[in-house]
């Protein structure tokens, strides 16, 4: 079982093409009941987004999106 206190992987950063991928990617989460953070958005320093989720073992998945 994952522990952030102990030494390893922390978290997967899975890069979305665009920003409206994000949305999409949010409906299709929905879809299936899968529980994840709010999406997140900022202009600062660089235009990015990125929600949150987490694997069976408590393990975070992040879809990131970097805007250019």
């Amino acid at each position: 079982m994952f522990n952030p206190l102990r030494t390893g992987l922390d978290h997967v950063a899975l890069a979305v093409a665009s920003r409206q991928d994000m949305f999409t990617w949010i409906s299709h989460l929905d879809a299936l009941g899968v529980d994840h953070d709010p999406l997140f958005e900022t202009a600062e320093p660089l235009p990015h987004a990125m929600v949150v989720l987490r694997d069976p073992d408590g393990i975070a998945i992040e879809l990131f999106w970097l805007g250019g």
